[in-house]
């Protein structure tokens, strides 16, 4: 394998020539790589985190062999739908970003199984996103949501949810209820959060947490005891 300047090519086997990973990170790069011609590349791994960019290229969707996206710690107030062409894609990480929305089209990435939204500006999310069959961590924590959309119970594969430091009011959708395997937890510290919520994990596991201390009984707890500003 040869590596140069955040850029690393394979050299034996098939890998030989290909690009495997680019990775910017910290390179204080000021740029937000409107015309750069990335849909040449043949990669695996795109790391572009903490550079300050601004804005992703659409070329990015035509890395059809990428498996993990980072363009965590920038100043992106949105990305490219045609993200949701990378349908090899398992591990997308958005977090600390100025997101205001993200587009419908990421319910179309169907390899997905790590989704990270944490401290962004989100009001909503789209209820494609429970089309994401094989998605085993969503995290939402940390945004403007005042709630969730009934189609995240869809996610049949889901073991652990985010769902801290949102302006969350309520009770969560009925519909979560039905996944099956969330014993990785879910994660409701700093919210307004009412009523039943009994999915089988919480029963049988205990995996819940609210404020950082874990909830054992879910179909008995009420939240309602301290605000929940999230980060900006």
């Amino acid at each position: 394998m040869t590596e140069w300047a955040g850029v690393v090519i394979g050299v034996d086997g098939a890998d030989a020539g290909r690009v495997l990973k680019i990775q910017l990170e910290c390179k204080n790069v000021n740029s937000s790589f409107d015309n750069a011609e990335l849909g040449w590349l043949t990669a695996l791994t795109v790391d572009l985190s903490q550079i300050q960019l601004t804005s992703v290229p659409a070329e990015l969707g035509r890395l059809t062999a990428l498996t993990v996206v980072d363009l965590s710690g920038n100043q992106l107030t949105g990305v490219p739908a045609e993200l949701g062409r990378l349908t090899a894609l398992q591990t997308l990480i958005l977090s600390t970003n100025l997101l205001t929305s993200v587009p419908a089209e990421l319910g179309g990435l169907t390899a997905l199984q790590t989704l990270n939204l944490y401290g962004n500006r989100l009001e909503s999310v789209p209820a494609e996103l429970g089309n994401l069959a094989a998605l085993r961590e969503l995290v939402l924590g940390g945004n403007h949501l005042t709630g969730v959309p009934p189609e995240l119970g869809r996610l049949a594969a889901l073991t652990r949810l985010d769902l801290r430091f949102n302006p969350i009011v309520g009770a969560l959708p009925s519909e979560i209820e039905s996944l099956q395997r969330l014993n990785g937890g879910v994660y409701i510290g700093g919210c307004y959060i009412e009523g039943v919520m009994t999915t089988p994990s919480t029963r049988e596991h205990g995996h819940a947490t609210v404020d950082n201390h874990p909830v054992t009984k879910m179909n008995q707890f009420t939240m309602a005891t301290r605000s929940c500003a999230p980060n900006s």
